[in-house]
């Protein structure tokens, strides 16, 4: 029930009624909790979550995501300034989201706000939004900090392999005079 769309908690209802708003707004609040929670793209989660005193940040993903808060999910979506503040939370790998999130909060509470074309188009709206963000990433994806990331992972894997690589060749070889010196140290009986 983290995930679930905020009109849905605010009315109460068992079986709410479900529209494709409610979908569009899932896939919102499960990005925004990708965004908040993981490190970036190795997917570990974030290690101010993990302490035993509570950071802001843990205290807002708890309160969003833990909870099934529908008044902090409702002041997310209808309020700028309060999902302002939650932004800031992002972390900085997925900076390069940060206008799709404001874009996808923005066109939700367009279509939870008004019983038309925004609300019974909003598939189309959202596509547009993901489309336009895909091309802005390609654009950017040279010179964007994920591509160096990556580098300094495949680096440091080359590093790494190659250190066990040694080891290995190391530890072969010392077995090898080990087994050779303890065959001629032998006396014959």
């Amino acid at each position: 029930m983290e995930l679930v769309a905020k009109r849905s908690l605010r009315r109460g209802r068992i079986h709410p009624a479900h529209n494709a708003v409610h979908d569009m707004e899932s896939l919102f609040w499960v990005l925004l909790y990708i965004c908040l929670t993981r490190e970036g793209d190795n997917g570990h989660r974030r290690p101010e979550l993990e302490h035993e005193q509570e950071s802001i940040l843990a205290q807002r993903v708890r309160e969003l995501f833990e909870q099934g808060n529908a008044q902090k999910k409702s002041n997310c979506l209808e309020a700028p300034a309060e999902f302002e503040k939650i932004l800031m939370f992002v972390h900085s790998y997925f900076d390069c989201l940060k206008p799709l999130l404001s874009n996808l909060r923005w066109a939700l509470y367009i279509a939870h706000s008004y019983d038309g074309i925004e609300h019974y188009n909003i598939h189309s709206v959202i596509l547009a939004l993901l489309d336009e963000t895909l091309s802005k990433l390609k654009q950017d994806r040279d010179n964007s900090g994920a591509l160096k990331a990556k580098q300094k992972r495949r680096k440091d894997w080359n590093e790494w392999r190659s250190f066990l690589t040694r080891t290995y060749i190391v530890r072969c070889v010392t077995i090898k005079f080990l087994n050779r010196s303890s065959l001629t140290s032998r006396t014959p009986r």
